[in-house]
Parts: structure tokens; C-alpha cells; sequence
């Protein structure tokens, strides 16, 4: 937790959870095609949040950063159970057709893709 915040209250991640947790299941659905994953990841999230007392400066930081570790904890579940070729073409449905906030719409496709290539694809394999 960074200094000049105060701690989260139970009260604050039970509201936190209520707001949240049904639109990041629907997110994490669009990339996973499996409602159970998708809560199981969502849920685990907020573990970590409520485990690490993460506090945060505002509403919008706190959506983007559920977002963000909803997002990477699918990809690392898709890179763990389907291959690679399949975990790009869902990256790129997701990143062309995503509805979630503002700052996955202006990510840049090719840069994503780039990214995953140079990153997780074994070339020559």
C-alpha cells in the first residue's frame, strides 16, 4: 500500500466486488469461452487484492488495474491450456472487438500482437 491512503475496509472491497465482479466475468469470458474459469479468475483477483490490502487512488485506477490483472490472468491460463496459434487469434478478437474501458480500445493491435509474438511464440519450432 502506498503512504497518504488509507487502508480498504471490508465494507469498501464488498461494494468494490458487488460493482465489479459481474462485468469482469462477461470480460474474462470473451477471452476464455468458459464461465467457470472466468469467475474462478475473477475471484482470484480479488483474493490478491483484498490479501496484498491494495489501495487505490480512485475509481478509475481501480477498474483499469481489475481489468488489467483479469486480462493477464487469462492470457496466462490460455497460454497454460491451448496453443499458442490459439491464444493469438483470441488476443486478436479481443483486442479488435473489445468493449471494455477506454484504454483497451486505444491499444494499438499490431503492438499487441508483436508483443505476444516476440514474447511467447518459440520461433522455429
Amino acid at each position: 500500500m502506498k503512504e497518504g491512503k488509507k487502508e480498504p475496509t471490508l465494507k469498501d472491497y464488498n461494494t468494490l466486488f458487488k460493482s465489479l465482479y459481474p462485468q469482469l466475468c462477461v470480460f474474462a469470458y470473451k477471452y476464455l469461452d468458459d464461465l467457470e474459469a472466468s469467475k474462478d479468475i475473477v475471484q482470484e483477483v480479488f483474493i490478491k487484492v483484498w490479501e496484498d490490502k491494495t489501495a487505490f487512488q480512485d475509481e478509475d485506477h481501480t477498474a483499469g488495474y481489475f481489468y488489467k490483472a483479469v486480462r493477464n490472468k487469462c492470457l496466462n491460463h490460455l497460454k497454460s491450456k491451448r496453443p499458442a496459434l490459439k491464444v493469438m487469434g483470441i488476443i486478436y478478437t479481443n483486442l479488435a472487438y473489445d468493449t471494455g474501458p477506454s484504454f483497451y480500445q486505444e491499444r494499438n493491435l499490431t503492438t499487441s500482437l508483436n508483443y505476444f509474438l516476440s514474447h511467447f511464440l518459440i520461433i522455429g519450432v
